[in-house]
């Protein structure tokens, strides 16, 4: 049997001198190494399918290699298909939702099992006292199947620990994604640096934070980080917008600001969302789960116990029901 892995190269060679060129291959072959430490140290626990598993690597004078399992396709692939043109002479970036997305939001036990895995990888890692700090659609890895009617998540992964670090370790902190961070590392809360080296009781708040972002853009239909006009189609109409957090040069003060707004007004904000197709039950249990997870102070925001979330994404009745039935919704060509 012939098995196929995904591969990484970073080169540690620039082909000219330039200090800032040297200065980003250092940080990229600091954190080329930073992965492989943690993913070996991951691996080394309970086997954990969400978890890539690295099967080799090799560094040399000019390269860093390392082989691993060989995931789907990223979720932002998966979700979104962004095509640039122009209406009345004005440019704007059509945002069109990839099959996934809408087979995703039409199949609510798919849905939910979605949350409880990915919330259940976080668990995972966090448990280990090591936090990814980059959950992100790109860095969420997804095969499914769809045969005639019925859809099915097979597997999913989280990718790139480039920028994990162990909570105790609070100086690693990096991300090249503000716009998936939390308010605390936004602005450099120094009282939650402080209780996050401290203990591990805050451990989950920056992944749930993240996870919750990606789950807010799946619903909005448009990429989080969207600073251009767009146009989206939800739910039988067009609407022109920019991604949440979009801002031009990313400023870190700016996304502060629309942090604050998100808190105080998730519900309003979900309005015109892919949610206006759940019913109005499941439509409550999620937006009472994303503002939990969305909640501004991290020491009230959502912390991952499996005992405590698993009724959260998921009812009782729901968990037989998923691996019996995988039955698309007909409306979902009014997404």
């Amino acid at each position: 049997t012939i098995k196929e892995y995904a591969v990484k190269q970073i080169s540690k060679k620039s082909s000219n001198n330039q200090s800032l060129l040297s200065l980003n291959l250092e940080e990229n072959i600091k954190i080329a190494r930073n992965e492989i430490k943690i993913l070996k140290y991951l691996n080394k626990k309970e086997n954990n399918d969400i978890i890539p598993r690295i099967y080799d690597h090799y560094e040399d004078s000019n390269d860093i290699w390392f082989a691993y399992d060989k995931g789907g396709n990223s979720l932002s692939s998966l979700s979104f298909k962004i095509k640039g043109e122009f209406e009345k002479g004005e440019r704007i970036y059509n945002i069109q939702k990839g099959i996934f997305l809408k087979l995703l939001f039409t199949n609510i036990l798919q849905f939910k099992l979605f949350i409880k895995n990915m919330l259940s990888g976080i668990e995972f890692i966090n448990s280990q006292n090591i936090i990814h700090s980059d959950i992100k659609p790109e860095n969420i890895l997804i095969e499914y199947s769809k045969l005639n009617n019925n859809f099915e998540i097979k597997k999913i992964k989280i990718i790139d620990y480039g920028s994990s670090f162990n909570y105790a370790n609070v100086s690693n902190i990096n991300s090249n994604t503000p716009e998936y961070l939390c308010p605390e590392i936004t602005i450099n809360n120094k009282n939650f640096l402080r209780d996050l080296h401290e203990s591990n009781k805050y451990i989950n708040c920056i992944d749930i934070w993240s996870f919750g972002i990606t789950l807010l853009e799946l619903c909005l239909c448009c990429p989080i980080w969207m600073s251009y006009k767009s146009k989206v189609f939800i739910n039988g109409k067009n609407y022109y917008t920019i991604g949440y957090f979009g801002c031009k040069g990313r400023e870190g003060n700016k996304i502060y600001q629309k942090q604050i707004e998100l808190s105080k007004n998730l519900g309003k904000i979900l309005k015109n969302s892919l949610l206006q197709i759940f019913d109005k039950s499941e439509k409550e249990m999620f937006v009472d789960l994303l503002s939990k997870m969305l909640e501004f102070n991290y020491k009230k925001r959502i912390n991952i116990n499996y005992s405590k979330y698993q009724k959260i994404p998921l009812k009782s009745s729901d968990i037989n029901l998923i691996y019996k039935s995988g039955v698309i919704r007909s409306n979902s060509s009014n997404i």
